[in-house]
């Protein structure tokens, strides 16, 4: 009859609309809609649970690199500058930051917090790649042409930075305890291209 003739080619449209609309949408996002029907209170989906420390929060492809860094929580801080040098930080009573590798020196403050506040507003992006896949020889991660190293909550995290991507706007980038290889934030590399002496305080020096 015409009744179910209409009854069925409606259904068939709206299939095809379901059908459409998951085509267009990214995956991410599909699977943002997937979840929104279950509640994280009930603890069904571990990686939305609480968290307790400062740097542990689900990993973004896209947004901030460390969405819940508290820089006043970074207690050490380690870092590689060009030439091969290296400088680690330690929060000093007080909150003064001195250097303790490879000598022992007064750091010149806003250096150290200029890396921090870099770290904590840092955007990340996800690689766009013809193949999908991204060698870390190829881009400047293996070996690094930078590493940051810091310490929040009694958690350590690593940075490894490589080359700037082709279009000169972000750094190859990987998170440690994670696989992927990223863009993040060009600036992040600006105050490592220093040198060692550039991080003493030198008005501390008598």
């Amino acid at each position: 009859s015409r009744a179910s003739r209409t009854r069925s080619a409606r259904c068939g449209a709206s299939k095809l609309d379901a059908s459409v609309a998951s085509a267009l949408l990214p995956a991410k996002a599909i699977a943002s809609l997937d979840s929104s029907t279950v509640s994280p209170a009930h603890g069904s989906h571990e990686p939305f649970a609480r968290r307790e420390d400062p740097v542990s929060a689900p990993r973004p492809v896209s947004g901030l690199l460390y969405p819940a860094l508290d820089t006043t929580a970074v207690d050490s801080l380690y870092v590689t500058l060009r030439d091969d040098y290296d400088l680690q930080f330690e929060r000093q009573p007080g909150g003064r930051w001195r250097i303790t590798q490879p000598t022992q020196e007064q750091a010149r403050q806003e250096w150290v917090e200029l890396i921090l506040d870099n770290l904590a507003r840092a955007q990340v992006e996800p690689v766009e790649a013809p193949d999908g896949a991204v060698r870390a020889e190829a881009v400047g991660l293996e070996p690094p042409e930078h590493v940051i190293r810091f310490r929040a909550g009694g958690r350590e995290q690593t940075l490894l930075l490589g080359q700037v991507e082709p279009l000169g706007r972000m750094l190859y980038a990987r998170r440690s305890g994670d696989d992927r290889i990223v863009l993040a934030t060009r600036n992040l590399s600006t105050v490592l291209e220093g040198h060692a002496g550039d991080f003493v305080d030198l008005t501390l020096i008598r």
